[in-house]
């Protein structure tokens, strides 16, 4: 279980003020607030709750009416009936949806016989949000770190060459992607000779299929990290995203292909990068969702490593497949 969901399951018993300041039935308004100075309470108190003789919570009488009635007047008189409370046996979470629902500043902790226990102050609402943000941001910093080859420990406790050495590995498959499609360039030297448009909009196609592979790898990962993580999982979600990669690829396809074609006046340019940024759309999701697979099975985390091997991968075959179009369907 996450820490921040362990702590929300922390009973509200451990937030509640049981020597929160309340009202008795028999009262007036005099009495009461005389009482009230003589205890000395230090609560802010926004409600007063009303008790009758044996602790039973029978009312609600918020501070401003203990103000603006006169001072003869019975508490009893004064107080709303129906109140909001929580049970003893509910959680810090159970609180925090009670302060959304209702917009409450306090809520009173009751027992089986609505005995009251303690109040629970909106502060602990709000406090416990600061504190979620507060993880979530840290959190969410250490899987970004961790998506581009990094931990936040690598980064705070490691020396000059130590980061060095992580990042030097790391970006060993970027530099051998880039190699690859550079010899791959070459090898379609006489294609590109005869269409150079087809070499104007590869850094396109690449940005492209990037975005695509980084996008489906963080879906897989987070539902690795959610622990709803199998290969059966992994690749029914694999079935889901191909049509959206291939939707993807279709639109933005014909967006640049249209784009390229009108630009550079060569009509076949549309249905060769259309071809091509649709198939590597298609080899980029695939890939996004095999490669955390892969270290899956091989019992090995993908965070820290997954990130350049998908972009590397994703370049090589994204850039195939475009060079490929362009190849059957340029003359």
């Amino acid at each position: 279980m996450p820490p921040s969901e362990e702590h929300l399951r922390r009973s509200v018993l451990e937030f509640a003020d049981s020597e929160y300041p309340h009202l008795l039935e028999g009262e007036t308004v005099e009495s009461a607030l005389a009482r009230l100075r003589a205890t000395g309470f230090k609560s802010r108190a926004i409600y007063f709750y009303v008790v009758n003789a044996e602790g039973h919570l029978v009312g609600v009488v918020p501070a401003r009416r203990m103000l603006l009635n006169s001072p003869d007047t019975p508490v009893a008189r004064i107080m709303e009936r129906r109140v909001v409370t929580l049970p003893k046996t509910a959680t810090l979470e159970d609180a925090c949806e009670l302060f959304i629902l209702h917009r409450l500043l306090a809520v009173p902790v009751v027992d089986e016989e609505k005995r009251l226990i303690g109040v629970v102050e909106a502060t602990v609402y709000s406090d416990e949000m600061v504190r979620l943000a507060d993880a979530s941001e840290e959190n969410w910093n250490e899987e970004l770190f961790q998506l581009i080859g990094f931990t936040l420990a690598e980064i705070r406790r490691g020396s000059g060459f130590s980061i060095f050495q992580r990042r030097f590995v790391l970006l060993l498959s970027n530099l051998a992607g880039g190699l690859i499609c550079a010899v791959l360039a070459g090898m379609f030297r006489d294609l590109l000779n005869r269409a150079v448009a087809l070499a104007l909009f590869m850094p396109v196609v690449l940005a492209l299929a990037e975005s695509v592979s980084i996008q489906t790898l963080t879906l897989v990962l987070d539902r690795q990290q959610s622990g709803v993580f199998s290969g059966k999982r992994v690749l029914a979600f694999l079935q889901r995203e191909l049509p959206t990669g291939i939707l993807l690829g279709l639109a933005l396809g014909a967006l640049v292909g249209g784009f390229a074609a009108a630009w550079d006046r060569q009509p076949l340019l549309f249905p060769t990068i259309a071809a091509g940024i649709t198939l590597g759309l298609l080899i980029a999701t695939v890939i996004g969702t095999i490669v955390p697979l892969l270290f899956w099975l091989a019992q090995r985390d993908a965070r820290p490593s997954a990130g350049p091997v998908v972009l590397a991968l994703t370049d090589v075959a994204a850039l195939t497949t475009y060079l490929l179009a362009g190849l059957l369907i340029m003359p």
